[in-house]
């Protein structure tokens, strides 16, 4: 599947997301892909894995990563290394928008959806104290 397609794939499952290609095969870049990704207030990615290592890094907003089972609090400056074949997905917990840029060591990354991974609650809401650790 084209990297375009899959990409149209993901967005079509989020909530309140947008997804842009950066760089891809079809803009010319053979060895690696690079996302924008935008979500709204309430907007989520949902839970899915590659079968390369992605780098998230947030340019703005603040939510909540899962990366496996464990939250995380991410905001503008975060910068999240996922290893390949770890499930993941993104609320945004903040009351703005989030952008964020995604690296994909391959040009074609495969998406793989994981429906009901995330089951065990809503996302934890970002608080002062989980930011205090991580400034």
């Amino acid at each position: 599947m084209e990297t375009q397609e899959q990409f149209t794939q993901l967005e079509q499952k989020q909530r309140l997301g947008k997804v842009r290609m950066l760089a891809s095969p079809e803009s010319g870049c053979n060895n690696c892909a690079v996302v924008e990704e935008h979500y709204e207030a309430c907007g989520h990615c949902p839970p899915h894995y590659h079968n390369c290592d992605e780098v998230l890094v947030f340019l703005e907003g603040e939510g909540t990563l899962f990366v496996g089972q464990e939250p995380r609090p991410v905001f503008a400056g975060t910068t999240v290394t996922i290893p390949s074949g770890t499930p993941h997905c993104l609320y945004n917990t903040g009351i703005g928008h989030i952008r964020l840029l995604s690296f994909l060591p391959k040009a074609n990354p495969e998406i793989v959806f994981v429906d009901g991974l995330f089951t065990s609650g809503p996302p934890v809401i970002a608080t002062e104290e989980m930011f205090a650790g991580m400034l």
